[in-house]
């Protein structure tokens, strides 16, 4: 399966096509289609990258497919951890790229059981294997590889770290894997915490809301990375959303939602903002948080009703 986008891209597709057909694999390709108007200067990188997991989800789902492999490996996974030290990312954000993750398929209609349950799953499997280590499997197999020229261009910051990191030393590049490796096993605990609590507070409505129990989050008393990451995965999953909340918009959230009997109207689906209402009840001290997600604008603005001191909060 892949995506064509550049000029040379055509000719690479139909080599990587005649190779696997000579493995007894079908395989398809799939062309980039800017409807919208091709993306400015400064975000083609990140743009092509959305249109290529769109055209991927789609050819899944089309094909009932569960699981989509790419080919991320740890070079590709060093350079993310600088981009995301220079844009001062956290613990979970400089773990960089989980050996799986969950695409979840919103905006398709397709009746399988594949998009409206489970999603489709993301493997790495090569994310502990560098680009050396392929170029020796290849050379070790005689087998011919493609080289894609933008690589090579100065104007992407990702491709100026990577040449930056290709003059660093061996042990610096090991070093630099074991910090990435700490992160990532902090993240393992965060998310094993995280989904804990999810199955034993979290109830999803069939409208797109989430009843979220407070009193076994205050019986839990974990810690405030793993709340912040609670929330901003109970948010992920009811926007069907590949890409969690950014920033600091969760630790926003979660100060300003212990509140006390709210009563305001929730909007309608498809509102162009996301809203927060927070109800509490009497007794036992548990708090129903609905929260309706609009898929068209991710998480801003986003707006907080404080029902006690009447008060509007909003980002």
């Amino acid at each position: 399966m892949g995506c064509v986008q550049r000029a040379e891209s055509t000719e690479e597709a139909s080599i990587v096509s005649n190779r696997v057909a000579k493995m007894g694999i079908r395989s398809d390709v799939a062309c980039c289609d800017w409807s919208d108007g091709k993306p400015k200067q400064g975000h083609v990188q990140e743009a092509a990258r959305d249109m290529r997991y769109r055209i991927f989800q789609n050819i899944c789902i089309k094909n009932q497919i569960g699981v989509l492999l790419t080919a991320h490996h740890a070079d590709d996974q060093a350079e993310l951890f600088v981009i995301r030290l220079s844009r001062n990312s956290g613990i979970l954000g400089l773990a960089g790229m989980p050996f799986t993750s969950q695409i979840f398929s919103a905006h398709t209609h397709s009746p399988t059981e594949v998009s409206r349950n489970y999603g489709i799953l993301l493997v790495r499997p090569l994310l502990d294997f560098s680009k050396e280590d392929m170029y020796k499997i290849c050379q070790g197999s005689n087998q011919e590889w493609v080289e894609d020229p933008t690589n090579q261009s100065l104007l992407y910051s990702r491709n100026r770290i990577r040449m930056s990191l290709r003059d660093t030393s061996c042990a610096f590049k090991n070093e630099l894997q074991a910090v990435i490796s700490a992160c990532r096993k902090t993240r393992v605990y965060i998310d094993y915490v995280c989904r804990s609590l999810i199955s034993k507070a979290v109830t999803v409505w069939h409208l797109g809301y989430a009843v979220i129990d407070l009193e076994i989050l205050n019986q839990s008393k974990v810690e405030d990375i793993c709340l912040s990451k609670f929330i901003s995965l109970v948010l992920q999953f009811i926007s069907q959303r590949h890409r969690p909340l950014r920033g600091n918009t969760s630790k926003l959230l979660w100060p300003t939602c212990v509140l006390s009997h709210a009563r305001r109207p929730l909007p309608q689906p498809g509102a162009s903002f996301l809203q927060l209402l927070v109800l509490e009840a009497q007794k036992p001290w548990w708090v129903v948080l609905l929260i309706l997600l609009c898929l068209q604008r991710w998480g801003y603005p986003i707006n907080t009703f404080n029902a006690e001191q009447e008060t509007l909060y909003s980002r």
